[in-house]
């Protein structure tokens, strides 16, 4: 909740208030739920809440995209997420 985020003509957005209204209508309800400790048993249900951990590594993706790295640092973190 405390990263900038671009919006749609591309310009860095820093506001406080405008950074938690944007994570709270996109990620958050992934984050929340991928994030409680859920028992694990053969339930379908707990099973598609585990998943949700996946969908947070896509975004790793993009954060590696618009950090200000070089394309060689880049293209080991990219690497790094396919391994983990």
């Amino acid at each position: 909740m405390n990263t900038t985020y671009y919006d749609n003509d591309g310009e860095e957005i820093d506001d406080k208030k405008k950074i938690i209204k944007h994570y709270v209508k996109g990620m958050f309800i992934v984050d929340l739920l991928s994030a409680i400790p859920w028992e694990y048993t053969p339930s379908t249900t707990l099973r598609l809440l585990n998943i949700l951990k996946i969908v947070r590594l896509l975004k790793l993706g993009d954060i590696i995209n618009k950090a200000n790295f070089d394309e060689e640092t880049k293209s080991l973190l990219r690497i790094f997420k396919l391994i983990f």
